[in-house]
């Protein structure tokens, strides 16, 4: 009598290799886009945050803003946004 041996064959290993190929080409642009978005709406808030500080700026100088982004570090934001 033949010993019954356990395990996988190569037919059910391929069959799961196709399937976690599949699941990673919806998964992977997925995940591409929603970094993308992600770091398009921190440059809109950086963006936001600097007109905000610039009228601001306006506004308790009576005078138009500087012409470079340094002279407003010390008082009105913290430091120069980077582009994500």
């Amino acid at each position: 009598m033949k010993a019954k041996k356990s395990g996988f064959t190569l037919v059910e290993i391929l069959i799961v290799v196709v399937i976690l190929g599949i699941l990673a080409a919806i998964v992977i642009p997925q995940f591409t886009s929603a970094s993308t978005e992600a770091k398009e709406n921190s440059l809109k808030s950086d963006l936001h945050s600097m007109r905000s500080q610039i009228s601001l700026y306006k506004i308790k100088n009576d005078d138009l803003p500087p012409s470079t982004l340094s002279d407003l570090v010390p008082d009105y934001i913290r430091e120069i946004p980077v582009n994500p």
